[in-house]
This record gives C-alpha cells, sequence and structure tokens, in this order.
C-alpha cells in the first residue's frame, strides 16, 4: 500500500473518520492504531506479520523482565534475537556466497547456501526502534511499557513502519499513553507537510528516477554528458524520494496528533561532511551515536582510536543499507571522508545554524554537492565497483564544472536584487526546459515531464532555501495571503497529477 496510491487514500480516510470519532477514549484510539498498522503492514505480505509480531512480544518481555533479575542478561538476548532475524533474512545469503569466494579462493570449493525468501519491508527500521527500546530500558532512562497495546502500537504505527523516522520510545510512547484531543492547526500543519511530502516524490523523485534508470541501463554506455544528468540527478532522487517519505510520515502523524522527529534538515545546503550528517537520515545517524559509537568510547580515546570508531559506525551505516558491496563501499567511503574531515578540522556548525548567501557559504555547498553526488553513484550502481568506479571517473570533472558553475551563478544573482534575480532564473530555466524538451539521445521522456522537472526543481530548493530555519519548506506558509496559500496548494497538486500517474516504491522499503 502506497503513499501516493488511491488505495491508502481510502484506508486513510475511513481510518482517520473512524481514529478521531474515538477521541476521548484513549484506548480504542490506540487499539485503532495498532490495527491500522498491522493492516497496512499485512497488504505487502500477511506471512511478514508474525516477525513483527514476533519482535514485539520478545521486546516487551525481556523489557519487562529486565526490572526484575539479569537486566544485561535479558537486553543480550533480546538485542541477539532481533539481530539474528534481520541477518537471516537481509544478510544470510550476501555472507554465503562471499565466504563461498573466498573459501574458494584458497582452492576449498564449496557451493554457497542460500534461503529463497522474500526480504520484509521496513524490517531494519523497526528491528531498530526495538533495540533502542531494550538498551534505554536497561540504561533506565525509559520505564518499561506494561500496556501490550501501546508498545505494539509504538512498533507498528504505519505513518513510519516503513521508512522511518527511527523513533524512540522516550518520545512516541509517552504520546501514545496521552490523551490526543482534535487540534486543527496541527491537522492544517500535517496536511500541508503532508502534500509538500507528495509533491518531493511524485513530480520530482519519481521523473528523476525515470531518466536515471534509462540511463545507467542503457547498455550501449552512455556518454559522458548523460552519464553526468544521471549521478545528479540520482541524488535530488533519493534525497526527494526518502525526505519526502518522512515529510508524508510526519504530515499523517500530525494528523493524528501524534508528532514524529524531523529525519531532513535540508542536506543539500550542508557546508561540511559532519554538516551533512546533522542533517540528512538524523535518525539512523543519531541511533549509531548513541548505541555504537558512544560506547566504542566516540571521541574520548586519542585520535587513531576515534578514527577507528568512525569507521565502524559509517561501515556500518553502509551494511545497513543493504547486503552488497556497494553500500559498504558507500559506508566506508564517507567514514573515510569523516576521518579526513576531522584531521584537517574542518569546520563544524550547529544543527541549528543556517547557511547564507555569502560566497564562501555558497562555496561550500557546491562542494558537498560534488561530494555527495559523486558519492551516492557507489550508492546507486548495484552490479559491480568496476561499473560504479567507471562512472565516477568519467563524471567526477563535469559535475565538479557543473557545481562551479552552479557556484558561480548563485552568487552573481544574490549580489542582484529579488525582482532582477526572478527574471534571470525565469529566463534560464525557460532555456533548461527547451534543452530538456528538445534533447534526444539516450533518453526518451515524455516531453510534459521534461518540461515540467526542471521547474519543480528549481522550485524546491528556491522554497526549501527560503524556509531552511523551519522543520519543513512550507511551515511558515499560513502567514501568506490566502490568495498566495491557495496557489501554492493547486500548483502542488497540479504539478503531482501532471507529473508520474504510478505508484512508485520509496527508494528505502528495500531497508
Amino acid at each position: 500500500m502506497q503513499f501516493n496510491s488511491i488505495t491508502f487514500l481510502i484506508f486513510y480516510v475511513i481510518f482517520f473518520g473512524v481514529y478521531w470519532a474515538l477521541a476521548r477514549r484513549l484506548k480504542a484510539q490506540n487499539v485503532m492504531l495498532l490495527i491500522a498498522g498491522y493492516i497496512f503492514y499485512g497488504w505487502w505480505d500477511w506471512r511478514f506479520l508474525s516477525l513483527l509480531l514476533f519482535t514485539t512480544l520478545t521486546s516487551y518481555a525481556t523489557a519487562i523482565l529486565t526490572t526484575r533479575s539479569h537486566p544485561r542478561l535479558w537486553t543480550a538476548l533480546n538485542i541477539a534475537v532481533n539481530l539474528a532475524i534481520l541477518l537471516l533474512f537481509k544478510y544470510f545469503n550476501f555472507f554465503s556466497d562471499n565466504l563461498s569466494r573466498l573459501l574458494g579462493a584458497f582452492g576449498w570449493n564449496i557451493d554457497s547456501f542460500t534461503i529463497e525468501v522474500l526480504l520484509p519491508i521496513g524490517i531494519s527500521f523497526y528491528t531498530f526502534q526495538a533495540i533502542s527500546y531494550s538498551v534505554d530500558v536497561y540504561r533506565r532512562t525509559l520505564a518499561p511499557e506494561r500496556n501490550i497495546v501501546t508498545f505494539a502500537t509504538y512498533l507498528s504505527f504505519f505513518p513510519q513502519l516503513l521508512a522511518g523516522p527511527i523513533e524512540r520510545g522516550a518520545d512516541i510512547i509517552p504520546q501514545l499513553n496521552r490523551a490526543r484531543q482534535w487540534d486543527y492547526d496541527l491537522a492544517c500543519q500535517g496536511a500541508r507537510e503532508t502534500l509538500w511530502g507528495l509533491f518531493k516524490k511524485v513530480a520530482i523523485a519519481d521523473c528523476c528516477g525515470l531518466i536515471v534508470t534509462r540511463i545507467f541501463s542503457d547498455s550501449a554506455d552512455p556518454d559522458t554528458w548523460h552519464l553526468t544528468v544521471a549521478a545528479i540527478l540520482f541524488s535530488i532522487q533519493i534525497y526527494c524520494d526518502f525526505s519526502g517519505y518522512c515529510n508524508i510520515a510526519r504530515g499523517l502523524a500530525a494528523m493524528l496528533g501524534i508528532r514524529l522527529m524531523v529525519n531532513f534538515r535540508y542536506p543539500a545546503f550542508s557546508r561540511t561532511p559532519a554538516d551533512f550528517w546533522h542533517r540528512w537520515h538524523i535518525s539512523l545517524m543519531s541511533w549509531f551515536r548513541d548505541y555504537i559509537y558512544i560506547p566504542l568510547g566516540g571521541s574520548r580515546s586519542g585520535k587513531w582510536h576515534t578514527a577507528l570508531n568512525i569507521m565502524i559506525v559509517f561501515t556500518l551505516s553502509g551494511i545497513w543499507h543493504g547486503a552488497s558491496w556497494n553500500f559498504v563501499a558507500w559506508g566506508v567511503a564517507w567514514g573515510a571522508i569523516m576521518v579526513l574531515s576531522r584531521a584537517i578540522k574542518v569546520k563544524r556548525y550547529p544543527a541549528d545554524n543556517a547557511p547564507t548567501t555569502s560566497a564562501r557559504d555558497m562555496l561550500r555547498i557546491c562542494l558537498m554537492g560534488w561530494i555527495t553526488i559523486m558519492t551516492f553513484v557507489l550508492f546507486r550502481i548495484s552490479d559491480g565497483l568496476d561499473h560504479a568506479w567507471h562512472i565516477i571517473s568519467h563524471t567526477w570533472l563535469t559535475v565538479a564544472l557543473t557545481m562551479f558553475a552552479a557556484w558561480t551563478g548563485i552568487t552573481l544573482l544574490s549580489r542582484l536584487g529579488h525582482r532582477v534575480w526572478a527574471i534571470v532564473t525565469i529566463i534560464a530555466l525557460t532555456a533548461i526546459a527547451a534543452v530538456w524538451v528538445f534533447a534526444g539521445g539516450a533518453v526518451a521522456i515524455p516531453v510534459l515531464i521534461r518540461l515540467m522537472l526542471p521547474v519543480s526543481i528549481v522550485a524546491l530548493f528556491a522554497a526549501e532555501w527560503h524556509g531552511r530555519r523551519d522543520s519543513f519548506a512550507l511551515e511558515q506558509l499560513p502567514a501568506r495571503p490566502v490568495a498566495a496559500r491557495m496557489a501554492v496548494y493547486w500548483i502542488l497538486l497540479l504539478a503531482i497529477m501532471l507529473s508520474n500517474p504510478t505508484d512508485t516504491n520509496f527508494i528505502y522499503y528495500q531497508f
């Protein structure tokens, strides 16, 4: 059941009405949330409900047992059980194949043993939530939840069940135990963020995906220009796809009176590697920080130990994303970048520090854009590291020149008045759209998408730059006149309806 599908719309409207009809009955509301979560998850494959239920029961029971005796034993047992399930379904075949190849290199020819099973969607997300809950109870920073319905609802809360954010029990469980009354302003904010997330997913991510897939899957070995376009558009695709999902999740939850954490804080405007990871997939990196990096010693044990801890965390983050060497390479590459930036003492910005239009900030943003585009090539190309390296070696210079041109243009435009900037931007967009419409070659994309995509991308980054101090780009829209608000809503709806009517999976469903 896709968020961007008619099926989900019908499901949510029915659930929404019943849920708020029970506004004065907290237990009934939570039961409804639990039922909705299991229907939503079982819609994909009802057989995997047993895994979610098993994780729920073991985490619930062991947390209570830790308060009675042997807390370390019960916590370790629950972590081991959850990791065993994750390793079996997500990584068993990967390790089996690579062990067989390793032994074959020493002359021991052993056939790999594989298990033909589907990967349960969202398993990495709810498994990490279960582990964090167990550890927090063990550390006594969170009391074990005695109500099984409340705890089961925490793990199966459907807006964020399949692709996060990875919520902590201390943030969600108190909200589930607190009476929720209808809040008109919060509901409107939620609807606004949901619309923004759908725009990012459908009008931008899905359309970028059409182009990226056709170029990277072209057997005729696309030229440098097309590979550059694909590399840049994939970085936009994965950002809009994943952050769009999180916007939708936050919006749907807000309409139910529950607040989820912000998982993305405009990573496209990052100025340093550390700044990027304070803005991208915040829930995952804070999870690794609190449950892996700090327990390993963090940055308290000297430079070399700190570097090792950083490499461990980022390598694990790569493995978390999937059982493939390209994800391992992506994690190792980012670990090396983080270690290097720390060694040369690259400036670290506070999480709430917003970039400015200064030439220095713009240059740092464009440099980080180049780094993220190049590393996302590793993330995207899964058919061999040699293929990924081929693309990187052919595009690093053209992407760098593109980023430099963007920096030059933005720096010059930022020195002009807003009216002149708007005129120049409209002219540039018209030229870009014309090139897209009449360009031929490897990318056979409908004219409407060619025309709308560059406009949508520029509108996205302009809106996010304007709202870069807010939790999402349209948060301050209610302060605008009614006519302006209505125009924005209708433009977003029109872009969604005209861009890509097909239901396309969110990229992070596979993790």
